[in-house]
């Protein structure tokens, strides 16, 4: 077979290489998990936020409830005086009882706070095991996705490596010059190194060729034909696009 024929082979082979790896590239599978783990570290970081406040709830919880028991302590003794006859002027037993009174006045606003407190703890406390229950649902979902994106990845992997193969084997069919140079263009233009001249134009690019450089590349032996330091078609490339072209 003409070694240029075999090129063409291999731009195929090439072709779906690249094809392979960009399927493997945008695969909706992965645009699926990386949006799964957005949402499930999102909401991680709200669960530690939330356990973060109720922390500090649970702390002014605890500096109140020290509070009224500071202030019950106080009313208590304040009442033992009151009621001890140790005091009996009028003047003093009535700023006790102002005292008392104003002691039982905080103790209601630090009890209502506490109240309210606990309020807050088991509205945060519903608020996270729903949340809790979201990131164990969106969790399953990521097992699921990467259970799936695995298998589509192995599918893919293993029809890669069935097209090398055959890609490998096209290859040791040409001349190590050619495919040297050949490869050289594939990896400057886009991924093809390789066209075919179809009538006058070069399906690299889709240009027409000057009819007098036509006419020159078709006058050119076959490949391995030519006299020894004579140019053969292997020397035929695009002048608009570069690509080596099959005659």
């Amino acid at each position: 077979m003409n070694p240029l024929e075999n090129l063409l082979d291999l731009q195929t082979y090439d072709i779906r290489l690249g094809q392979i790896k960009h399927r493997r590239e945008h695969l909706p599978e992965m645009s699926e998990l990386r949006d799964l783990l957005r949402n499930v570290e999102d909401l991680e970081r709200r669960l530690v936020d939330g356990l973060n406040t109720k922390q500090e709830l649970f702390k002014e919880q605890r500096r109140s409830e020290l509070e009224f028991e500071t202030l019950q302590e106080r009313r208590e003794e304040e009442q033992n005086l009151l009621y001890s006859n140790q005091v009996t002027g009028l003047r003093e037993l009535q700023s006790l009882e102002r005292e008392i009174a104003a002691i039982g006045r905080r103790q209601e606003l630090v009890e209502d706070n506490i109240l309210n407190l606990l309020a807050e703890i088991d509205v945060l406390d519903e608020s996270m095991e729903l949340l809790e229950k979201r990131r164990d649902e969106l969790q399953q979902d990521v097992r699921e996705v990467r259970s799936r994106l695995s298998k589509v990845e192995a599918e893919l992997a293993a029809e890669a490596a069935e097209v090398r193969a055959m890609r490998d084997a096209k290859a040791s069919h040409v001349g190590t010059e050619l495919l040297e140079r050949y490869e050289d263009l594939r990896s400057r233009l886009g991924g093809v190194g390789a066209a075919k001249l179809v009538g006058n134009t070069c399906t690299g690019c889709n240009l027409s060729l000057p009819l007098m450089e036509l006419d020159q590349f078709r006058k050119l032996p076959p490949v391995g034909e030519a006299e020894a330091g004579k140019p053969d078609r292997s020397s035929a490339s695009c002048p608009s696009c570069s690509r080596l072209l099959v005659i």
